[in-house]
């Protein structure tokens, strides 16, 4: 997939938020081009471009806390959701909100195979037979009456 100004489009090893996107994507091209003319084909400033590879750099603070989190899902054989994988976390001794818990979940690519249930309804529909099947052939509704066959 090409873009405009030629930059190559998202590839599977490239990960993040939009301006980290371009920003590894500039880091990989910036061999090849002059980096003035990569960040305008991006639209990135100058500084954002240098902000976001210093945080590329860094490790992942939440590394040890995804590896948790994949081995609770792992182990529920992928049928637990972000709630039930936070409680099992913090019966290990994690200190770890539900919401962390949800978004790394959602990053991770996490998603529960059991359906949540059906909220109760109550409606069945309509009931009986229909005028139309009682009376083939008519459109009228003719109260207090009996319609036998002629045989």
């Amino acid at each position: 997939m090409v873009s405009q100004g030629g930059l190559s489009g998202k590839t599977p090893r490239l990960e993040g938020s939009g301006a980290s996107v371009k920003t590894q994507a500039i880091l990989t091209l910036k061999s090849e081009h002059d980096l003035i003319d990569l960040l305008a084909v991006a639209g990135l400033a100058r500084s954002t471009y240098y902000y976001h590879l210093k945080r590329l750099e860094q490790p992942d603070p939440h590394a040890e806390l995804k590896a948790a989190i994949t081995a609770s899902f792992e182990d529920s054989k992928r049928r637990y959701g972000y709630r039930k994988v936070h409680l099992e976390l913090r019966a290990q001794g994690w200190n770890v909100g539900r919401k962390l818990v949800r978004k790394l979940m959602r990053l991770l690519g996490f998603q529960s195979k059991a359906r949540p249930k059906r909220r109760y309804n109550s409606y069945r529909g309509n009931r009986g037979r229909s005028l139309k099947t009682c009376l083939p052939g008519t459109s009228t509704w003719i109260p207090r009456t009996l319609f036998t066959s002629a045989t």
